[in-house]
């Protein structure tokens, strides 16, 4: 029997590597691109949350009554009566004007 002498084919050991390596790149594709759906759903939930926490501040509606902000310089101390607008750390308030 004769031997081939041709060795210019690829053996099927580099063929089954090409295609593990192949479905490893396309594996951390997917991924990353799931990992980034992800990161873009939470933050335009964020961003939605944020505008209207900041349309609520700009627009002065649904005010907190009944708040104080007390201003002191050295010894001196004063408190004033606020309407308090806005939440979760972005506030805008008014000056109550006392009747009379």
């Amino acid at each position: 029997m004769r031997k081939l002498k041709n060795n210019k084919g690829e053996t099927i050991v580099e063929l089954l590597a090409a295609i593990l390596i192949s479905s490893l790149a396309v594996g951390l594709l997917f991924s990353c691109a799931i990992a980034s759906i992800n990161i873009n759903k939470v933050a335009k939930e964020n961003d939605e949350k944020f505008t209207q926490v900041l349309n609520k501040v700009e627009t002065r509606s649904e005010p907190k009554t009944g708040k104080t902000i007390e201003i002191k310089e050295g010894t001196i101390s004063t408190t004033i009566n606020v309407n308090l607008y806005g939440e979760d750390e972005i506030y805008s308030y008014s000056k109550v004007e006392s009747g009379g």
